[in-house]
């Protein structure tokens, strides 16, 4: 019998536990991977730079999803749940999966995003994001590029004022 082939999965973090599950994840040989973002903490006496999830109470894993894997992911400290539907686990597009690897690797300074459901969407066409798409919003006089990962219903605006987008469709 063949295994399933492997796909990317939301996983559902308890509270604040984000790195700590995707630790126990790579531990257990699992490919997990936890988007941050840099912000500037200040602190009384200090700043100091941290790296926060991208989103909060999410990891995401990449397995094939069947009922042994499925318990490894589980049973692991900190992990509430796959994230799906009607009891139907749902994956995440490799392509969004790499657009946020891509995101979280440029220098571009990420903000999280309300998700959004309607806007223009366009694609970068030239620069370190050249090939990535999203939704074109305007934020006080800067223009952002919202990635969306529909299976958690977050979002990931990072700013692409000098980029060069076209519209897609």
């Amino acid at each position: 019998m063949l295994a399933a082939r492997p796909q990317w999965y939301a996983v559902h973090t308890r509270s604040r536990h984000e790195k700590q599950v995707a630790r126990l994840l790579e531990e257990k040989q699992l490919d997990a991977f936890l988007p941050l973002r840099k912000e500037v903490h200040r602190w009384k006496d200090r700043y100091k730079p941290v790296e926060l999830p991208l989103f909060t109470g999410y990891v995401f894993v990449r397995l094939p999803l069947d009922v042994e894997q499925r318990l490894r992911v589980l049973r692991t400290f900190g992990v509430v749940r796959i994230v799906g539907f009607a009891q139907q686990d749902v994956s995440v597009p490799e392509a969004q999966i790499e657009m946020l690897r891509r995101l979280t690797a440029s220098d571009a300074p990420l903000h999280r995003h309300r998700y959004l459901r309607a806007g223009q969407r366009v694609k970068v066409i030239s620069g370190s994001l050249a090939g990535v798409d999203g939704i074109l919003v305007r934020v006080t006089k800067t223009d952002r590029l919202v990635v969306s990962v529909p299976a958690i219903h977050r979002s990931v605006a990072v700013e692409i004022s000098g980029y060069d987008v076209v519209p897609v469709g």
